[in-house]
C-alpha cells in the first residue's frame, strides 16, 4: 500500500530532508523508494539517520555499503562502526543524464520489541564518470529499541538537489 509520496525539486540549498509521522501501527514492515536522485553536486553519497522515540538519532550507526562499478571488479565499499548515519547510496552524479534510485526497508518500526533496528538498502545508477555503479548494504542504530517515528535523508556535500520519494506499507 503506498502510503507516502513526495516530488522533490529545487532542494539544492538544503541538504537534509525528513519524514516524520509516516509509520502507523497499520503496517509492519515499510520500503521507501528514492527515485531519479540528481544531487547539486557530482559524486555525492547518500546518508540516513532515524528518528527513533521521537529523537533524531546522530550518532551510534553501524553499517557495510557494498558497492559494485562497471569499469572495474568489486570494490569493497564503505563501512562503519560508529558513524552519525548510515550510507544508503554512493558516489552519485549530477552531469547529463546521471541519477541513481534506491531503496531502505525496515520491520515492524512502531513497536519496541526490544529488538535493534537493522534496515537494508539497495541502489543503482550513474556515477560521475558515467559508469554504472550499485550496491546493497544494511545499517542500524544502537542508541535506542524505541519506535521508529522518522527519518531523514542527506546528500554528505552540498545539496539533495531533485529526486521522487515513495513508501510503502505492507502487513506480514
Amino acid at each position: 500500500q503506498l502510503v507516502y509520496s513526495d516530488n522533490v525539486t529545487g532542494h539544492a540549498q538544503t541538504n537534509a530532508y525528513s519524514a516524520s509521522a509516516l509509520f502507523s501501527s497499520d503496517y509492519n514492515f515499510y520500503r521507501v523508494y528514492i527515485l531519479d536522485w540528481e544531487p547539486q553536486n557530482d559524486g555525492v553519497d547518500m546518508n540516513l539517520q532515524f528518528t527513533i522515540g521521537g529523537v533524531l538519532r546522530t550518532s551510534g550507526y553501524k553499517f557495510h555499503l557494498r558497492r559494485h562499478e562497471s569499469e572495474s571488479a568489486e570494490k569493497t565499499g564503505a563501512y562503519d562502526n560508529s558513524a552519525g548515519s548510515i550510507r544508503i547510496m554512493e558516489g552519485c552524479g549530477n552531469g547529463t543524464g546521471e541519477n541513481m534510485s534506491g531503496f531502505f526497508e525496515y520491520q515492524n518500526p512502531t513497536g519496541d520489541n526490544s529488538n535493534w533496528y537493522v534496515t537494508q538498502a539497495q541502489y543503482a545508477g550513474l556515477e560521475t564518470n558515467r559508469n554504472t555503479v550499485g550496491g546493497v548494504g544494511q545499517g542500524m542504530n544502537e542508541s535506542s529499541t524505541g519506535a521508529l517515528t522518522g527519518f531523514t535523508i542527506s546528500a554528505h556535500s552540498g545539496g539533495l538537489g531533485n529526486y521522487k520519494l515513495r513508501a510503502y506499507g505492507l502487513k506480514q
